[in-house]
């Protein structure tokens, strides 16, 4: 038996996609000492920054790039050969055919999400087939467990992220912006967090809006960004999942995505949602078409009234995982 076991994953998710599977990588480091991924370079860089994994190989490498071709480069063939394990995250047999043809160690493929409208939680369902291949303990699962509660630094700001993936998901950036003079008005210090690819947000955002706005330069400036903030609204994003594991007290705004599927992991997480009777369909072929605009429903009121009682709830502190801090 090997005395200090190393795991290798490959996942080609995004940024929401690969958090969700955070907790799962903490309980697999009771079993490997070592975790190295092969992931987005962006990705891989933050999970390092954050202590969730030691090193990664990006995948839009070249060395990366043959093992969807016929012939793995052999350099890449001699890394892989080096792990115990290997852990794919995701559908395609053929990546699995190929992996497997660089290593006799064994390789477990695991579907990135559940199947489209089952009613479970993207992390359940990776921590279910990791206990099935007898990965992890089928002990409780807690996402931020081990954490040390702290309190932001006064006057710390409450950031507002009005972009994610898919503009379906976005809340109004009118509504948005009236939160925004809402928080002003009780004595709450606003400022909106952009990403890098979301200069028609700055372009909505300027000359409308009085709060200050942040362009982290990548996801782990925007990560250390976060961890200085008293508290965090935005749509069903990746950015909002980041924020909620970092500890931050967390509301996130729901419209045609299913929060029992999607809904961030954190110790202070609140969702709002619309109640139309079509929703959740963003996940299905009919969903994909909707310009229905349920999250438009939504009003600032409202998510300013969730943010303060889990500002309440949270007592304004926050919970840090291991290697956050």
């Amino acid at each position: 038996m090997d005395r200090n076991p190393r795991l290798l994953i490959l996942h080609q998710g995004a940024l929401g996609d690969f958090i969700a599977v955070f907790p799962a990588l903490r309980l697999l480091r009771e079993r490997y000492p070592r975790i190295d991924a092969i992931c987005r370079r962006s990705l891989g860089d933050l999970a390092v920054e954050l202590q969730v994994i030691d090193g990664r190989l990006p995948l839009e490498s070249a060395i990366v790039s043959t093992l969807f071709s016929e012939a793995v480069h052999p350099e890449l063939k001699g890394r892989i050969g080096t792990y115990q394990s290997i852990v794919l995250f995701s559908y395609s047999e053929e990546l699995e055919k190929s992996v497997c043809s660089t290593t006799d160690r064994p390789v477990y493929r695991i579907a990135p999400r559940p199947s489209p409208g089952e009613p479970i939680h993207v992390a359940d369902h990776v921590l279910s087939l990791l206990i099935r291949f007898g990965l992890v303990p089928s002990a409780g699962f807690c996402p931020i467990a081990g954490g040390r509660r702290i309190a932001p630094v006064e006057p710390a700001p409450i950031f507002l992220h009005p972009g994610s993936g898919s503009r379906l998901k976005n809340w109004p950036i009118s509504n948005f912006i009236r939160l925004a003079r809402m928080l002003e008005t009780k004595g709450i210090q606003p400022a909106f967090v952009l990403g890098p690819a979301e200069d028609h947000l700055e372009a909505d955002l300027t000359g409308r809006a009085t709060a200050a706005f942040d362009r982290p330069n990548d996801l782990v400036d925007l990560a250390r960004l976060l961890k200085t903030a008293s508290g965090f609204i935005g749509n069903d994003s990746g950015v909002s999942h980041l924020a909620a594991y970092l500890g931050v007290p967390t509301v996130a705004i729901f419209g045609p995505s299913d929060p029992v599927r999607w809904r961030p992991l954190g110790p202070a997480v609140a969702v709002v949602q619309p109640g139309a009777e079509c929703r959740p369909c963003f996940e299905t072929k009919t969903g994909r078409g909707c310009r229905r605009g349920c999250i438009e429903e939504i009003s600032p009121q409202r998510v300013l009234k969730a943010y303060e009682e889990l500002r309440v709830a949270s007592c304004g502190l926050r919970v840090i995982p291991p290697g956050v801090g």
